[in-house]
């Protein structure tokens, strides 16, 4: 593997890994609807260019797609905006056997 390939990979990590630091300060400004929402169009505005019409695909599973891809995104937002505190409350309670995961 040449050089610039694992330096790509690190960057690609790196990126990755800050995102989740970026969406923490983000949602300490702007609810996790109003996330997965700008995500959803941010992401229909960028890929709208290379779009080509299909005329055989079943609009239910154009819904369950956006339904799906904006819907995982919502709930990944929502788990981020959480505080600390119920991670680690819920946490103890399963290694004590008393809470979930019991």
């Amino acid at each position: 593997m040449k050089p610039i390939h694992i330096l790509l990979m690190l960057g690609t990590v790196a990126v990755w890994g800050f995102n989740f630091v970026a969406m923490r300060v983000v949602l300490e400004v702007f609810s996790p609807e109003q996330m997965a929402f700008a995500r959803s169009v941010l992401t229909l505005t960028i890929l709208l260019p290379w779009w080509k019409p299909f005329r055989r695909i079943p609009w239910q599973l154009v819904a369950a797609a956006l339904a799906i891809g904006t819907g995982s995104f919502y709930f990944l937002y929502q788990a981020i905006s959480r505080p600390c505190w119920h991670y680690f409350f819920f946490m103890s309670k399963s290694r004590q056997g008393s809470g979930w995961g019991s």
